[in-house]
């Protein structure tokens, strides 16, 4: 169990939470050599991500939802990049809806963690969640939401594509991708 000690913030309570528990588990995972750090966000999550981006006006990127597995935020560049040596974090579980997930744990006698802010009214993503089972009646169903970030993920992936193919066949100086230094285009 690790603890996130020291002054909290009087706004944005969750953020920094995140941000905290990002960064204590990057440092146990380093502390004993684990290249993967894997958490439990299960459909559930996943859903609720793109609920919470959408409500944000998110465009692609954020719609695609949580990845599948990622640089850990906390030893990232900022650019969905790891630092040298950095863990990577792995969610398993995004196909899998939560409460599978807990009764497989409960059947099999594995203790697991709830948080009781996940329930919270006074954060967001507390209030999106309780709106998920009358959304999913009106068809806006978590499988949906997932479907949604799969669709999302792809399209961003294929523009993606296009602009670094587009930047390769426009350069002068082939070879040189952006970032990594100066890109010429011929102005004709």
């Amino acid at each position: 169990m690790l603890r996130w000690v020291g002054d909290k913030p009087s706004t944005g309570l969750q953020e920094a939470a995140r941000v905290a528990r990002y960064r204590l588990l990057a440092e146990a995972a380093r502390a004993v050599g684990a290249a993967h750090v894997v958490t439990a966000h299960t459909r559930d999550d996943q859903a609720e991500t793109v609920l919470f981006r959408l409500a944000r006006g998110s465009g692609l990127s954020g719609l695609a939802g949580m990845a599948r597995v990622s640089p850990l935020p906390a030893l990232s560049t900022g650019e969905g990049k790891a630092t040298d040596g950095a863990p990577f974090l792995v969610r398993p579980f995004l196909d899998v809806p939560k409460a599978r997930l807990i009764a497989t744990l409960e059947a099999a006698g594995v203790p697991y963690a709830d948080d009781p802010s996940n329930r919270d009214p006074r954060f967001t993503r507390s209030r999106l969640r309780r709106l998920l089972p009358s959304l999913a009646e009106e068809g806006l169903s978590a499988a949906r939401l997932v479907q949604l970030a799969g669709r999302m993920r792809r399209a961003d992936a294929a523009l993606e594509a296009a602009v670094d193919r587009l930047a390769a066949d426009l350069a002068i100086s082939p070879g040189r991708l952006p970032g990594a230094g100066p890109v010429t285009f011929d102005a004709a």
